[in-house]
């Protein structure tokens, strides 16, 4: 691994696990955070627990077409682009209730696989792109913000999921609207991903 690598790695698990995240809710099966995020809105932190081992886990997560299936209030998933087999852009159709528009956002994403102290490791990476692709008229498109995925194999039929939501939602949207929205997108998509990924 380049020195490069070793720092970006190094800086995103301080991310992970070492800024002051304030506890939201603790449902048992699902723990979400909060800290101050993207353009002033709040970015989110949840923490699950999937009866799966993280290999099934991992394929659960790379069947883009099947993510509307536990992403909160998604309408569409896509991959409009491959340019490997674990690093490509999804494209999300999220509905917005009501006066809202709906929004429209490309990830480029990457999926890396490690081992460690024979332990496995899943890492995405999802950053949005905001240029080179074309969005519907009648949605607003976020330009702004990342997802970021770790797994962490606990034993052959437990993973440990960690999920960081941090996206301007874009149109200069009301934080008493986007905020509250935004944490229920990480709380609902989360335990929808750990109902599902577990069965």
């Amino acid at each position: 691994m380049g020195e490069f690598m070793k720092v970006k790695s190094i800086l995103i698990l301080i991310n992970l696990f070492f800024i002051n995240w304030v506890l939201e809710k603790d449902a048992g099966d699902v723990k979400v955070y909060s800290q101050p995020g993207m353009g002033g809105y709040k970015s989110y932190k949840a923490e699950i627990v999937i009866n799966s081992d993280i290999k099934k886990v991992g394929d659960f997560l790379l069947d883009i077409n099947g993510h509307c299936r536990w992403v909160y209030q998604c309408k569409s998933s896509t991959k409009p682009n491959t340019y490997s087999e674990n690093h490509f852009i999804i494209r999300y159709v999220i509905d917005i209730p009501w006066p809202v528009t709906d929004r429209e956002v490309f990830f480029n994403t990457k999926y890396v696989e490690k081992t460690m102290n024979n332990k496995r490791f899943v890492d995405i990476d999802m950053y949005v792109v905001k240029d080179g692709f074309s969005v519907q008229k009648e949605n607003v498109q976020i330009v702004q913000g990342y997802i970021k995925i770790q797994m962490e194999e606990i034993d052959t039929n437990k993973t440990k999921l960690i999920y960081i939501y941090n996206l301007d939602p874009a149109d200069n949207l009301s934080k008493t609207l986007a905020d509250p929205f935004n944490y229920r997108l990480t709380y609902y998509t989360m335990r929808n991903l750990k109902e599902q990924a577990s069965k």
